[in-house]
């Protein structure tokens, strides 16, 4: 497969991981990308990541592709050589991230006839966004959905925008990139200190990320400087700021302007990341736009209060209990913020830290890692023939693919409880989950009446017996075991087999192989279920994703296995020759 952006830089600073997974799964891995131009990393970084692509058995390919929309000649030669490299190599799909990279990208699938996925890491158009970006951006995102197979947002807001307003096949939210959490476990505040000359008992404001006019460090400076020159904070304040890029000289003439070399420092790029946020006590964040900023999600996972832009992103990942936001545009705003911090008790201040810190698990890159790999299954690597094979009993069911079949197996008693998964469906509002249930009993005719009472005849299917009952397995999206009393329940490790989530009643049989948030979930009432089924209904990823584990899971209760112990038992009373009797 091919991952591409317009720079390397953005597939070796978010998808290193991305590539290890495709590795994993099979895929010799082609990286395109600007290797020479735009990239806002160190050429040594660049040359080792070269390295680092080839000894996972992969190649990488230089283009002339810039990040602006004007330099048509660059960017046009840019696709014509990705055009060749395609129909060189024909990949099986493409995984393209940033504007110009994704625009090139699916231009040249759909030339090609390749299936593309595409990573929108943050739109340029957004609430509050300047109108040249709408007039600019939003036509192009539009139309070019119409030839994007899979849609990635990062952010709610552009997720909640693609899904309504553009016509990709599939549209699916992450929670970010992911961050490694045990990358930021460093508590060494010493030697960054050191290394500045900035006492232990000075308050230390970080920011990170590029120096360019989008990460709005011009401001923040100027707020700090205000700050320092007004001599209200008890305590003495410094400032770094990690990161290169082409404002790095006028940022620096700045500092030197305001007398303040001693108190604000910009060393460029910093390896030592980890032991930076170690070091500080606030992350300043004063971007203009944003996604959802890795360097916002590392701040939180180094346990760090965060004084930011309230802006799109900012404000999925940070509340009041973790920081205070401001007005990028405003350096006014800015000091108050940070006055507000610098004002506030060290305990308070380490109390709102530690609430980053467990917010940010859910952005974690072992989970995120996980959501991938399940978009990489769906995406790139299911058969056809699967598909076709799922299409068609489908049909016969009398379902598309827009429909969500939520299926269930057992026999039609008061036990099997099939009566509360058909009054949960009345309290959704996606009319497209349709309810089979494969198997047969003395309360038919009462489940009948009861989905007719509600309005449901046409959503609630009974079966029968079935003996192609794989089949059936095969065709659903979903696996709900409402039973009051299970002793393991053979139905529910099938479905497991067969690569389904589990939504399943809390009774002791299931607890040996469900676990919530990872099989699927576990409901308590009715409406639990709905709720449940709605959030697995409307995320095919999620799906993917809790199918995948739960084949791997069900192992232990495989046919071989079982049999296999059960040889043991007989092998070991042969053994005893009924001694114990």
């Amino acid at each position: 497969m091919l991952m591409m952006a317009t720079t390397a830089a953005m597939i070796e600073q978010f998808n290193q991981n991305n590539i290890l997974i495709l590795e994993e799964m099979g895929y010799e891995v082609h990286v395109l990308g600007n290797f020479l131009e735009g990239n806002p990393i160190s050429g040594e970084r660049l040359e080792a990541f070269k390295k680092w692509i080839e000894a996972h058995h992969g190649k990488w390919f230089h283009y002339t592709a810039t990040r602006k929309p004007t330099d048509v000649i660059n960017n046009t030669k840019a696709y014509q050589y990705t055009v060749r490299l395609i129909e060189k190599y024909h990949y099986r799909f493409i995984h393209c991230h940033s504007p110009i990279g994704s625009v090139i990208a699916r231009a040249a699938a759909h030339k090609t006839h390749t299936m593309v996925i595409y990573t929108a890491h943050g739109f340029h158009f957004f609430k509050g966004a300047p109108l040249r970006n709408w007039l600019c951006y939003y036509p192009v995102e539009y139309l070019l959905s119409k030839w994007t197979d899979i849609l990635i947002l990062i952010n709610k807001e552009d997720y909640n925008r693609a899904r309504k307003n553009f016509h990709a096949l599939q549209t699916v939210y992450i929670p970010g990139v992911g961050v490694d959490l045990n990358k930021f476990g460093n508590k060494n505040r010493a030697r960054i200190r050191e290394k500045f000359h900035i006492p232990e008992n000075a308050v230390l404001l970080l920011s990170v990320g590029e120096l360019n006019d989008n990460k709005n460090h011009e401001a923040a400076i100027r707020a700090v400087a205000e700050i320092i020159r007004e001599r209200k904070i008890k305590k003495e304040v410094y400032y770094i700021i990690a990161g290169q890029g082409h404002r790095k000289e006028k940022l620096t003439e700045l500092v030197h302007a305001l007398s303040l070399t001693d108190k604000i420092f910009i060393p460029g790029f910093c390896e030592d990341i980890s032991e930076l946020y170690a070091a500080a006590d606030i992350f300043v964040f004063p971007s203009h736009r944003e996604g959802l900023s890795v360097a916002l999600m590392e701040a939180m996972a180094g346990g760090l209060v965060v004084a930011c832009g309230r802006i799109r992103g900012n404000t999925e990942l940070i509340d009041e209990n973790g920081g205070v936001f401001f007005e990028p545009d405003d350096i006014s705003s800015i000091r108050q913020a940070l006055t507000e911090l610098l004002l506030t008790d060290e305990e308070a201040l380490l109390k709102k830290g530690a609430y980053n810190l467990v917010k940010i698990r859910e952005y974690s890159s072992e989970r995120v890692d996980q959501i991938s790999r399940a978009i990489y299954q769906y995406g790139g690597g299911k058969k056809i023939a699967e598909c076709i094979e799922r299409l068609r009993i489908r049909e016969k069911l009398g379902c598309g693919n827009k429909e969500i079949i939520v299926l269930s197996v057992g026999e039609l008693n008061k036990n099997k409880n099939h009566e509360a998964v058909i009054r949960a469906m009345p309290l959704m509002e996606n009319q497209n989950i349709r309810y089979f249930i494969a198997g047969k009993g003395r309360l038919k005719n009462d489940l009948q009446k009861l989905a007719r009472k509600l309005g449901l005849e046409h959503r609630v299917h009974f079966m029968g017996f079935q003996k192609k009952i794989a089949e059936i397995y095969q065709c659903a999206d979903i696996f709900v075991f409402p039973s009051k009393r299970e002793g393991l329940g053979l139905a529910a490790l099938e479905a497991m087999a067969s690569g389904l989530p589990l939504l399943t009643s809390n009774h002791h049989g299931i607890r040996d192989y469900s676990v919530d948030g990872e099989t699927g979930y576990i409901f308590e009432t009715e409406s639990e279920l709905a709720d449940k089924m709605t959030l697995l209904a409307e995320d095919a990823v999620q799906r993917t994703a809790m199918g995948l584990h739960n084949r791997t899971a069900v192992i232990g209760y495989g046919l071989a296995g079982v049999h296999e112990r059960m040889k043991n038992i007989y092998e070991n009373l042969e053994k005893t020759n009924g001694k114990n009797r």
